[in-house]
Formats: structure tokens, sequence, C-alpha cells
């Protein structure tokens, strides 16, 4: 016999954060924002995916030490159970905005079995409620 129930879900609300690339000493501060934006409109939970790291985040991912510094901000949403973070591989190398298409697949998958709704966008996108005080109040 097998449980068909659907299980509540842990989350209620979860962002999918296109694929990051390229310089990445410009975009720690627009990955705070977009993080704290959408905790501030009910994100509980976030995916990162990182491809093709500049070379100074590269040769810190090399040096432990030095990783953990580049990739701070990263890591402690991760400490936190806030965040999951993807790195794609070069093997599997494809040029940038083709990452998207697999970011969307994949978390799609991750994400439908412990999230009832995610929000696919950008490092600069920002959407706000304007009927409620939080996407998640608008969604309920």
């Amino acid at each position: 016999m097998l449980d068909r129930k659907v299980d509540i879900p842990k989350y209620t609300l979860s962002l999918c954060l296109a694929p990051m690339y390229g310089d990445f000493e410009r975009k720690w501060l627009l990955l705070a924002e977009v993080v704290e934006h959408y905790k501030l409109q009910g994100v509980e939970h976030f995916y990162f995916y990182i491809k093709d790291i500049d070379s100074y985040s590269l040769e810190s991912r090399v040096n432990t030490s030095t990783f953990k510094n580049s990739l701070q901000l990263v890591n402690d949403y991760v400490k936190t159970g806030e965040a999951e973070v993807v790195f794609f591989r070069e093997e599997q190398d494809r040029t940038s905005n083709e990452w998207q298409h697999v970011e969307i697949e994949d978390c799609a998958l991750r994400s439908k079995h412990h999230s009832r709704y995610s929000i696919f966008a950008d490092l600069d996108d920002r959407i706000t409620a304007l009927a409620s005080s939080t996407l998640v109040e608008y969604i309920s």
C-alpha cells in the first residue's frame, strides 16, 4: 500500500536565483540585497547557482581559508539553512545563458517536494506585491 497524500511543504515560498557568473566582486552586494529583499517578502529558502567564478574567487576556491572569506556571504546563508548552493561544473560547458535553462529545471525539481511556491528570478529582479504587504500574504 502506498501513501499518496501530499505532505505539507516545509516552506511556503522559495526563490531560485538564476546562475551567477562573471566578476563576483561586483555581485556580492547585489546577492545580499536580493536575499534580504525577498526575506522581507516572506521567502523562506533560496537556491543559488554559481557558474564561471571570476579568477579571484576561483583562486580562493583552491585555498580553503580564502574560499571561506570570499564566499562567506553564501556560506552564512547555507549554514543557517536559508539557502542551498549548486556549482555548475566546467566539464559540462555551454554558453552562460544556456545554464539558466538547466537552473530552472533543476530548481523546479529540487523545490517541488518542500516548497509550495517557487519564484525564478535574476540577481537584479525585485518582485513586490502591491495589493498586500508581502508576497506570501498575496499568494495565501
